[in-house]
């Protein structure tokens, strides 16, 4: 048997970065952030219930913004970590990374893999209690302004309790300053809504576990009855009716999964590495369980889903949902060519239509996209969930034809309506043209959604850069547009000569207002126009020439704030090895504020000559996933109007001689 103590603890570093930047260890200091730290707190009650020491949970919500979350579990320890100095339960509060779930020791399934969900909410509380009764005693630690101990002989012993009454009991509230977004929003406070779906879903995923809420008085309980068949829509029939299946099917197995890992060195803290200096690795077993409940109908809708990973809610799905999705497609294909002798190509996702699952797996080291834990991003989930779904169904269509008939008409019939909808958007795409009359088919590489606060237009130059581009590119949100070359100095054109240019009517053609006088915002195309180009000279001169014809015939836009500019590198430092390290550096004076001295010793240096240079991963997270990249917004002040005026004269205009005075005044060469 493990034993659970204080020794049971990691810990890596400090606090003080969430206080400093709060969105990225909870997403968002909206909303969201404030459901974030409930559901951190929570989740370490169920984990509690996922390994079984733990079946009742109390949540409490008061009138003076505190919420408490008390469970029955184990009970933190309170006994010194011989690594820190300081007491186990203390530990977890103050440092982030800290916790009994690194090792899977003390849980062998668990949300909170990272450690992190504890300490961050004390970091951005204004106060947090915590009341531990374990071996017989009540212990009491408090902290205040972000994790700051109010008694430094913490954790004390404030009472007697017997030997078998256990578990933790966290109170918290949270600190203003840090969720000024919540606030702004009036979404400081969370909605009853929103609770009661969330710890009903809770109560459905997680076996025996019930959950008392006392929300300001008003008192609910949350008990799920069929486990995850409850969070499906279950349809009623009436007894002529002939649906696919009338009741879920439920499914509960493991499966084994073999796979290599890089064998850890405990003595020198790092991960081996041969004499050839790769990596060592060793082969390792591990058992992953596989939950659903799943109905089938006879409808063309898109699948409703609802995953989870190791008890927690993860919106935007991933690998667990895939491979779940893989796993019954391909046992319908099989069944489809083998019994029914189908030769109509079906995708998974014409297969998956009118199907609802609710989904949960358990695994060790669990990856995650985000702290926020929104996505599933390990494989070893789909590897054994495909493989498992792929069994279970193909044994239930055998023994069900009728259904299983029913499933594969169903899937063609969607086949045939997504071949139809591909075609008609096609025939829409050659005959899009933009308001100048400009043919932009195989132009414009589009994106599918619509919505001018989603939508970006990136203007790269050249099909090099643009082919990177496109392979880089968010195909929901972000439209490519490849043009040949420098644009015309618009800015000492007049409209007829403009208008004359293809380019610059490809250009306005795929933004989408017309230009001039014929301008009109509400036919705008996409909220953020970005020129990307490369980070020399002749980038900075393509982003002017923009710039200037936007202002000329545009600057409404540039008003609104839809012009936009991408920082990308010029430079990559990388570091070869075991560990490969890689650093972006935009420009020379970056660099050598940086690197004052040279390249340090054992990097190498080589710079980009163009953005088609670059593959689609780097081009990616330096200048276009939103969550990496360094965007400029273009801000247009009307005070500074004649200053506009002039500094274009200077630069764009027809006398040199204002670029030279603008040059010799403006420009530094020192660097290089």
């Amino acid at each position: 048997m493990t034993v659970y103590n204080g020794d049971s603890m990691d810990t890596l570093q400090g606090l003080e970065p969430v206080r400093k930047r709060p969105g990225m260890y909870i997403g968002s200091t909206d909303g969201d952030g404030v459901k974030h730290c409930f559901i951190e707190i929570i989740d370490n009650a169920i984990d509690e219930a996922i390994s079984g020491y733990c079946d009742t949970i109390h949540v409490t919500f008061e009138e003076n913004g505190y919420i408490s979350v008390e469970d029955n579990g184990r009970g933190i320890p309170v006994d010194m970590n011989r690594k820190s100095g300081i007491s186990a339960a203390i530990l977890v509060y103050t440092n982030l990374h800290s916790g009994g779930k690194f090792e899977n020791k003390n849980y062998k399934y668990s949300g909170g893999l990272h450690g992190v969900g504890s300490s961050v909410v004390n970091a951005l509380s204004s106060h947090l209690e915590l009341t531990i009764k374990r071996d017989g005693k009540i212990y009491y630690v408090e902290f205040v302004d972000g994790g700051q101990l109010t008694d430094e002989s913490y954790p004390k012993i404030i009472g007697d309790c017997g030997l078998n009454e256990t578990g933790t009991k966290v109170r918290y509230k949270l600190d203003a300053a840090h969720f000024q977004g919540a606030i702004l929003a009036n979404d400081w406070e969370i909605k009853k809504e929103w609770l009661e779906t969330y710890l009903f879903e809770r109560a459905a995923i997680t076996d025996k576990l019930k959950i008392n809420l006392n929300f300001h008085n008003d008192i609910s309980t949350y008990e799920a009855k069929n486990g995850l068949a409850d969070l499906l829509a279950i349809p009623e029939y009436t007894e002529a009716s002939t649906p696919i299946m009338r009741a879920p099917l439920m499914f509960c197995e493991e499966g084994t999964y073999r796979g290599q890992k890089q064998v850890w060195d405990d003595l020198n803290n790092k991960y081996k590495t041969g004499e050839d200096g790769k990596p060592v690795k060793a082969s390792y077993t591990e058992v992953i369980e596989i939950r659903f409940a799943f109905i089938a109908q006879d409808k063309l809708s898109p699948p409703v889903p609802k995953t989870f990973m190791n008890n927690i809610r993860t919106k935007n799905h991933g690998k667990h949902y895939d491979g779940f999705c893989t796993g019954y497609a391909e046992a319908v294909r099989s069944y489809a060519a083998s019994r029914l002798k189908v030769n109509h190509k079906i995708l998974n996702e014409d297969i998956m239509a009118g199907c609802q699952v609710s989904l949960l797996a358990f695994a060790q080291d669990v990856e995650f996209k985000g702290q926020t834990k929104d996505q599933v991003t390990s494989q070893k989930v789909a590897t054994v969930g495909s493989s498992l779904a792929k069994e279970f169904f193909s044994r239930w269509l055998d023994t069900h034809p009728a259904s299983a008939k029913m499933i594969v008409d169903k899937s063609i019939r969607a086949a045939k309506q997504r071949e139809a909808n591909a075609k008609a958007k096609e025939e829409e795409d050659q005959a899009e043209v933009g308001s100048l009359g400009e043919n932009l088919t195989g132009v414009l590489t589009n994106c599918s959604q619509s919505n001018l606060e989603e939508t970006e237009l990136f203007i790269v130059e050249g099909d090099s850069a643009g082919g990177t581009a496109k392979n880089a590119r968010c195909k929901k949100t972000q439209a490519i547009l490849p043009l040949r070359g420098k644009i015309l100095n618009t800015y000492k054109s007049d409209i007829k000569k403009t208008l004359r240019n293809k380019q610059i009517r490809i250009l306005a053609s795929a933004i989408g207002t017309g230009l001039g006088d014929d301008f009109d915002y509400s036919k705008l195309r996409f909220g953020k126009i970005i020129p990307l180009t490369d980070a020399d000279v002749d980038g900075a001169h393509i982003q002017l020439l923009f710039t200037a014809f936007m202002y000329k015939y545009m600057p409404e836009l540039i008003q609104k704030g839809h012009l936009f500019i991408a920082e990308t590198p010029l430079y990559k430092l990388e570091k070869k090895g075991a560990k490969k390290q890689v650093v972006y550096i935009k420009n020379d004076e970056e660099f050598h504020a940086k690197y004052p001295n040279g390249i340090p010793h054992g990097w190498e240096r080589s710079r980009f000559k163009g953005l088609g240079e670059m593959n689609p991963n780097q081009l990616k997270e330096t200048a276009m996933s939103p969550a990496t990249r360094t965007l400029k917004q273009v801000v247009y002040d009307e005070k500074q109007a004649e200053q506009y005026i002039q500094v274009f004269d200077n630069l764009m205009g027809d006398d040199p001689s204002k670029r030279y005075e603008f040059i010799k005044h403006h420009v530094n060469f020192s660097i290089n």
